[in-house]
């Protein structure tokens, strides 16, 4: 959309997280970061979980931030920086460089996601492993998921990871028929690891 619109040049994405910017070494971690920009020039910089970058003042990750508070006025028409991650990590992350919250043109805040919406990503994510469960397994998801404080996505797919997980167990143990063999049940939703 960006390149359709003629604000950036190539219209790529190039997804980084800590590991990808930061070093062990000092002068590393700066080398890292502007290899990153480099390979984002024309498009998209989009640094997952960006909170992880403020690890305190003697660590590594200050220098990426440093390096990214010089390096983002310096391409500001061939490069677009998403810093994605929590709200309340984001916030510190932010106020931990004076030069970096100059530099942030706009906060999104995504709302969470309903425990509706949360059961049907649940569900797409048992599907592309050929899990399907009924209504009642969506039920007891439900039940799950209320009973944890701000769910997201991860958790939905945690929530099934060991669901998996635990009808693998019932399938070892003899407790499952031929047909459970890609169906997951209440039990294996209810019944924690």
């Amino acid at each position: 959309l960006l390149k359709k619109t003629g604000y950036l040049k190539r219209g790529h994405l190039k997804v980084v997280s800590r590991a990808d910017l930061v070093s062990g070494y000092v002068g590393q971690t700066a080398q890292k970061t502007k290899a990153a920009i480099r390979d984002a020039l024309g498009g998209v910089l989009l640094i997952d979980e960006a909170y992880s970058l403020n690890g305190g003042p003697n660590d590594y990750g200050r220098e990426a931030i440093d390096t990214l508070v010089d390096e983002m006025p310096k391409h500001g028409d061939n490069l677009v920086v998403v810093m994605a991650g929590y709200e309340a990590p984001m916030r510190r992350l932010i106020e931990s460089n004076p030069g970096l919250s100059s530099r942030i043109k706009r906060t999104i805040q995504f709302e969470d996601y309903s425990t509706d919406q949360l059961v049907e990503i649940a569900k797409t994510y048992a599907g592309k492993f050929g899990y399907t469960y009924d209504e009642t397994v969506e039920q007891a998801l439900k039940e799950r998921l209320s009973g944890i404080d701000r769910p997201n996505a991860r958790t939905a797919l945690s929530l099934i990871d060991e669901a998996i997980a635990r009808q693998s167990y019932r399938l070892i143990e003899g407790q499952a028929e031929t047909d459970d063999l890609n169906h997951i049940l209440v039990v294996d939703i209810k019944t924690k690891l």
